[in-house]
């Protein structure tokens, strides 16, 4: 909520309380695509282990970490304030992205890669993956840096690009990142006029067939 607090005390939703609220959601969201799902998870062989749950997870813990100050009242500043959208775009066009993606950007960095001398979030992310390899556990594979900032900004994973659903969980139309379309449309209702809540329309999700991939469906 940015700065909405300054003018209701009581409006607080700090970006940890969004992550870990993401984190939950995607957790919901996991348990629904295995309920509503699992013959066709079945008949691709495929299995929701440790690893790709814990990949998800991860994602939705650290899906916002590249954005700047204030979340998205930043990007709305950005693109109003000549000095800032000027090192944005000589910054963007280094990279070779669109300005509107910088933050998307940012997270992947820092979760892959880094930048400067912070490192923290991939060598934690290797060091779970060492830990469930250790105890033996299954999809340990998936615990990369590469794998998780891809899944936590809407991009296909390297370990399975065929499994597009897992990376739509956090990042595309149907995600659960309530900053967007999951509380737009609980707040919004059902077509009936009566209200749902995030529980009952992640409670929805599952995964269908399209061109030999697995995507998201509600």
């Amino acid at each position: 909520m940015a700065t909405l607090y300054l003018v209701y005390p009581g409006a607080t939703h700090t970006r940890f309380e969004h992550s870990v609220g993401t984190f939950h959601l995607a957790s919901k969201a996991l348990e629904a695509i295995e309920r509503n799902s699992k013959e066709l998870l079945s008949r691709n062989g495929i299995d929701i282990n440790t690893g790709r749950r814990l990949a998800v997870q991860l994602a939705a813990l650290l899906h916002d970490v590249g954005h700047g100050p204030c979340s998205h009242l930043f990007d709305t500043f950005a693109g109003r304030n000549q000095q800032a959208r000027i090192v944005l775009a000589e910054y963007s066009d280094r990279v070779g992205i669109k300005f509107s993606r910088w933050s998307d950007h940012m997270t992947h960095r820092l979760i892959q890669e880094g930048v400067n001398d912070y490192d923290q979030i991939p060598a934690l992310l290797r060091r779970i993956r060492g830990e469930l390899e250790g105890e033996g556990a299954q999809g340990a594979e998936w615990i990369t840096p590469e794998n998780v900032a891809c899944l936590a900004v809407g991009s296909p994973s390297p370990a399975a690009t065929d499994e597009g659903y897992l990376a739509e969980i956090v990042a595309s139309d149907y995600d659960v990142d309530p900053d967007r379309d999951i509380t737009a449309r609980a707040v919004a209702g059902s077509s009936d006029g009566g209200g749902q809540s995030c529980y009952g329309l992640v409670g929805t999700y599952g995964t269908r067939g399209l061109q030999g991939k697995l995507h998201l469906v509600k």
